[in-house]
């Protein structure tokens, strides 16, 4: 089913709440199989967590703009915030197979984030970062 919904949060913790209601309501109203609204979820949750953590230096006011499409065969999620650029196609993927005490610590989410969609595109635009994904249904 083809469905569009935007989602704006503030950068703060407490609107996970906020993003998990909404994409409770996007899986619900698209459709989706359960295996794929989790792995929506997992993966919207990872990023957004991101960009209130980091994204705002000394806690300023921010907002983040979501915007989910589903069509027939794909999701997809464009991610826009105000914050310190970064992107994260950059980061360099943790070594999963070292053992556990020899990891260093971060990147994991995104990884699994990597890992989970199929595309996933990142630019910088009038001091936004942007970030695209899809995910085949």
């Amino acid at each position: 089913m083809k469905l569009n919904i935007d989602i704006k949060l503030r950068n703060e913790i407490s609107e996970l709440r906020t993003l998990a209601s909404g994409l409770e309501t996007f899986a619900e109203q698209a459709e989706l199989a359960p295996k794929v609204a989790y792995n929506l979820s997992l993966c919207l949750d990872e990023l957004v967590t991101n960009i209130i953590n980091y994204g705002y230096p000394k806690h300023e006011n921010g907002e983040i703009d979501i915007n989910i499409k589903s069509d027939t065969d794909k999701i997809t999620i464009t991610i826009s915030d105000s914050g310190i650029e970064f992107n994260p196609l950059d980061r360099e993927s943790p070594n999963v197979e070292a053992p556990l005490e020899e990891r260093t610590v971060g990147g994991l989410g995104i990884f699994i984030v990597k890992k989970l969609c199929d595309s996933i595109t990142y630019r910088r635009s009038h001091g936004r970062n942007i970030l695209t994904l899809t995910m085949k249904i």
